[in-house]
């Protein structure tokens, strides 16, 4: 209630709940009764994945960042991926779908590819495989959009792959942000 006189204050119509962030789903019931709530009171309801430390193996060179080469981290993705797309129509995918994992699983399957071009394969394979398909057989008719952070220069090192991502998602969103 105390959020909704917020946004009713400053005319915010469409909230996006955060359904994946640090490794914590908010869980299925909690998610559904604030999507309703919101709804019942006139607002557009999304939902929000940000994969940070939390779900599956830790980047080896980021704090927040994920090992996505690592299966566990892969099949918690997945997973949570499932269960969100039961719940919502629309699914943003927040700009923490990048890495710069250097680990041995990381360094081996690299092979003689760039880390750039290594980590934009691997995350080309995340997204298809673990946010794209999952959210496709669970909700055929959802809308998935891919937002990138402000590294326009830095994209590619750390797995954004410009080119074949919009592609794959339904709406790419590039946000203007500040920080601190």
């Amino acid at each position: 209630s105390e959020a909704l006189e917020i946004f009713q204050e400053t005319n915010i119509h469409k909230v996006y709940l955060d359904c994946l962030r640090g490794g914590h789903f908010p869980g299925e019931d909690v998610l559904i009764t604030a999507r309703d709530f919101f709804r019942e009171n006139g607002l557009k309801v999304s939902a929000g994945l940000t994969p940070t430390s939390g779900t599956g193996k830790p980047c080896s060179h980021h704090p927040w960042w994920l090992c996505y080469k690592n299966e566990a981290t892969q099949e918690e993705l997945t997973d949570v991926v499932r269960r969100t797309a039961r719940i919502f129509d629309e699914i943003i995918v927040d700009d923490f779908l990048c890495t710069h994992c250097q680990c041995e699983e990381c360094r081996s399957a690299r092979g003689d590819k760039t880390w750039g071009k290594y980590r934009m394969d691997l995350l080309v394979q995340v997204a298809q495989d673990c946010i794209i398909a999952p959210i496709r057989e669970e909700n055929p008719g959802a809308k998935i959009i891919i937002k990138y952070p402000q590294w326009y220069d830095r994209f590619h090192i750390f797995g954004y792959d410009v080119r074949r991502h919009p592609g794959n998602f339904d709406e790419v969103w590039v946000g203007t942000e500040i920080r601190d």
